[in-house]
């Protein structure tokens, strides 16, 4: 509920002793203040009936500016009347807007657009091109985009919206991307105050994003296609050049395409006697505490840079050849992503040309690297380090669908009688609250003349289990943090709260119904035991002089 007032401001004083008089605005426990171009002494003005005083000896131009007042409250009015037409839940900086007559704000498509026109004018071409997608899906969509209000956006529109992509046979993942983009869209209108959330579809309760995603069969290329790739010499320059890049990122710990095309001189640094390129992801270089990643020149990774110094064309100071051109900006952006399509389009010459059952793009390089530490053991927190990554849990999108064949060579010989196991299928279940989990189903080849088949399984047929990548990754994490110091700490505070003085007053103090009836009594009785409860505990601890001990204090320090 919003209310309006006219008062004179009397923080802005002006030098005749006059205040002008403002159009307070009240929401939400918030104030604006709205200067309505009128001006009066303390003496003029009165406060009861937030006029000025009807008296001309006072305030000569009284009915003028009365007259003046009586307009702009007609005005509040219809502004108010109109938002509450239109269903808009405003905020204070709409109103103001709306009531000044400014263009109108809190429009979803032209805040973005705005947004989008920072980007491109602060160097984020990249985040401005995926906001341009999605408006243009939006707009698809929606034919009235163009007038959508922030309030409009709410979980039934994004539910709408998701099944509009879902008939087009859009991928979740695909769908995850967009719905993604446009919480960030929402949030930032959120952070700005152009948006005041109440309609807000993600969060609790909300549409829940991460259901949407969907396992991606990673392509890497086994050691024997690996070994394939660096002992073919190709006639064809661009196929050629393509292929010393490709190993160029398998030997910087697959680097990405974009961080590759933007490595220049100064990006090789001496340290300890040795030679390091050293850089900062182009992904998230501007984002908190993004990390240097330092990777050693090896030999091989020398040998590769001299040849491009020596066989192609290097523009201004860059080690490798992408930029043709010295390019800036949105210009520089637009030209990689051409260069990226070259690329990858000799890639996949090179893999049929070689027989590769996968697709060879440039992101096989990062996976196959990925893999390959995998495979030799390497914990994955230092595979998430060395690949630039803040979050264990984008390493997992790399390796959670890897190893396969590792799988299945674990698992090979069955614990009983010799038995082979064999991938079957994978399946997918959806919970109650919308959560998808996957699991993978492999068979033994054959239980018929299995002696201990009784035991093993009740099934007619062959012995069946299920292997979860992400149930066993979220099982390793979460063994791993409640036997970290923090979680040591949390599982001690854990067991001496609820359950525990529940168990108290039950056991202890033979609390086991209550005296009164009707909610309201049981509340206060309640409430007293919780009392009677907090300073019996608050005088055992002063007994035993246990005040300053804190769990939050301890796991801080």
């Amino acid at each position: 509920m919003a209310t309006f007032k006219l008062l004179l401001h009397s923080a802005n004083k002006r030098k005749n002793g006059s205040y002008p008089v403002s159009l307070r605005i009240t929401k939400n426990m918030k104030h604006k203040y709205i200067s309505l171009g009128l001006y009066g002494k303390k003496e003029e003005w009165d406060e009861k009936s937030e006029r000025f005083r009807c008296d001309k000896r006072v305030c000569p131009n009284y009915k003028e500016y009365n007259a003046r007042l009586v307009q702009l409250l007609a005005r509040v009015q219809n502004v108010e009347l109109d938002f509450e037409h239109d269903k808009i839940d405003w905020t204070l900086n709409q109103f103001a807007d709306a009531f000044l007559y400014k263009s109108k704000q809190g429009k979803f498509l032209d805040f973005a657009v705005l947004c989008i026109e920072e980007m491109k004018a602060t160097g984020h071409i990249g985040n401005a091109h995926v906001w341009e997608r999605l408006l243009y899906n939006l707009k698809l969509f929606d034919k009235k985009l163009h007038v959508l209000c922030f309030q409009e956006i709410d979980i039934k529109y994004v539910n709408s919206y998701n099944q509009f992509m879902e008939k087009r046979g859009w991928s979740g993942n695909t769908r995850k991307h967009d719905m993604k983009t446009l919480s960030a869209i929402l949030n930032r209108a959120i952070k700005t105050k152009e948006y005041s959330g109440n309609s807000y579809p993600f969060g609790k309760d909300g549409f829940c994003i991460s259901a949407l995603e969907e396992e991606t069969r990673k392509r890497y290329l086994s050691q024997e296609y690996l070994d394939k790739l660096m002992n073919t010499v190709f006639a064809n320059k661009p196929r050629e050049v393509a292929r010393r890049l490709f190993l160029f990122s398998y030997f910087c710990y697959g680097m990405s395409f974009i961080d590759m095309a933007y490595l220049k001189r100064d990006n090789i640094k001496s340290e300890g006697g040795g030679k390091y390129l050293v850089y900062k992801r182009h992904k998230t270089e501007h984002s908190k505490n993004a990390r240097f990643i330092r990777i050693p020149l090896t030999n091989e990774l020398c040998l590769l840079l001299q040849w491009f110094r020596d066989n192609t064309l290097l523009v201004s100071d860059y080690l490798l050849p992408f930029v043709s051109k010295d390019y800036v900006g949105e210009k520089l952006y637009n030209h990689l992503r051409s260069r990226l399509g070259r690329y990858n389009e000799r890639l996949r010459e090179i893999g049929e040309e070689l027989c590769f059952q996968e697709k060879l793009t440039s992101y096989v390089s990062r996976h196959s690297m990925a893999m390959t530490l995998q495979s030799s053991g390497v914990p994955r927190e230092m595979i998430g380090q060395v690949m630039g990554h803040k979050d264990l849990s984008t390493t997992n999108t790399y390796l959670d669908s890897f190893g396969d064949a590792e799988i299945e060579k674990v698992t090979l010989k069955s614990l009983y009688n010799n038995k082979e196991l064999k991938f079957i299928a994978t399946t997918t279940r959806k919970s109650k609250s919308g959560y998808i989990s996957k699991a993978k189903i492999y068979e033994c080849e054959n239980c018929n003349d299995c002696p201990i088949k009784l035991k093993c399984t009740k099934a007619k047929g062959n012995k069946r289990i299920q292997v979860s990548p992400v149930f066993i990754t979220k099982r390793k994490q979460s063994q791993d943090n409640i036997t970290s110091e923090f979680g040591i700490l949390a599982r001690m505070n854990r067991s001496i709260q609820v359950e525990g003085a529940f168990g108290v007053i039950k056991e202890n103090h033979n609390f086991r119904r209550f005296l009164t009836r009707g909610k309201k009594n049981v509340k206060v009785e309640f409430l007293l035991l919780a009392l009677a409860y907090n300073l019996n505990k608050l005088h055992n601890k002063i007994q035993q002089n246990r005040l300053g001990v804190s769990f939050y204090t301890k796991a801080i320090a």
